[in-house]
């Protein structure tokens, strides 16, 4: 969905409940734009900054 290329990712851990998602801080916000707020299997998507409490940079 983001169109940022498999390198910019690192470990992602998967939950029942929510998942974490390493990632290179310069393609941060391109992956929480492209990904926040849509659908999969029917479940909207919430992704944001866990170092910054959820509060997402410029």
């Amino acid at each position: 969905m983001s169109e940022l290329p498999k390198s910019v990712l690192g470990r992602i851990d998967m939950k029942d409940m929510n998942s974490w998602v390493e990632i290179e801080s310069d393609s941060m916000n391109q992956m929480i734009r492209a990904i926040d707020g849509k659908k999969f299997r029917g479940r909207k998507i919430r992704m944001n900054d866990a170092d910054t409490g959820g509060k997402r940079s410029n």
